[in-house]
């Protein structure tokens, strides 16, 4: 009976989250860890159509957890997006830019703007606080969709040199027309960046025309006579 009271004192049940069958995160039920993963898949800017998934395998495990073991849910949240690392705090001074503090730590960019979901890299405000990690974040955020869009193809130049023209001079003789297609792509993004954009499917609606250009190849070289010809 000492025994039991003691488990039911100190025991409760809880929630684990699990990334590639390790424990990671301990929450209170499996509600809070459903809540924490629904928020995740919301931090980082999705489009409609966006089809989310976990790239590790994530779970969710009831488990008895110590009373004090599981983690407050805020913290639970800096966990998912920094990592395991200790999360230290940098408070943005005057004349900052997101390069400099990247330098200074020994952090990529890349890794800063992972971890500080919105922000915008060109606008960085004073006193504005940062989270610094060295890890990534613990679970990754996979956004793919597809998308159809007209582009313009990129004309040719096909370039012939005259030595009756001085080096330099440049004469279009029929100007490049870019051609016109549409253009299926399948577009991932990993934490909110575009990592892989495959073509799925692309309708060519006109050809490109090549741009054809005369350029000079005679140089002239000042002598003590008449200016001398060269030709290349």
């Amino acid at each position: 009976k000492a025994q039991m009271s003691s488990a039911l004192t100190f025991k409760a049940q809880g929630a684990a989250i699990l990334v590639n069958g390790e424990r990671k995160v301990l929450l209170k039920d499996r509600q809070e860890a459903e809540t924490l993963l629904g928020w995740l898949k919301s931090v980082y800017p999705v489009d409609p159509s966006d089809r989310l998934e976990f790239k590790e395998n994530v779970e969710i495990a009831d488990v008895f957890v110590e009373l004090g073991e599981t983690m407050d849910f805020e913290a639970a949240k800096k966990m998912v997006l920094l990592g395991a690392n200790k999360i230290v705090e940098y408070t943005v001074k005057d004349g900052d830019t997101l390069w400099d503090i990247a330098r200074a730590v020994n952090i990529d960019q890349d890794q800063i703007e992972f971890t500080n979901p919105g922000l915008d890299p060109e606008n960085l405000r004073i006193d504005q606080v940062l989270y610094l990690s060295r890890e990534a974040p613990l679970i990754t955020v996979v956004a793919t969709r597809e998308v159809t869009v007209d582009e313009k193809i990129p004309f040719a130049v096909n370039v012939k040199y005259d030595d009756s023209l001085l080096l330099g001079k440049k004469i279009i003789i029929s100007e490049g027309v870019p051609g016109e297609r549409t253009v299926t792509y399948r577009i991932t993004r990993e934490n909110g960046l575009e990592i892989g954009r495959e073509v799925l499917n692309q309708i060519v609606r006109s050809e490109p025309k090549t741009e054809e250009v005369v350029k000079g190849a005679i140089t002239m070289v000042a002598s003590r006579g008449s200016p001398v010809r060269l030709a290349w």
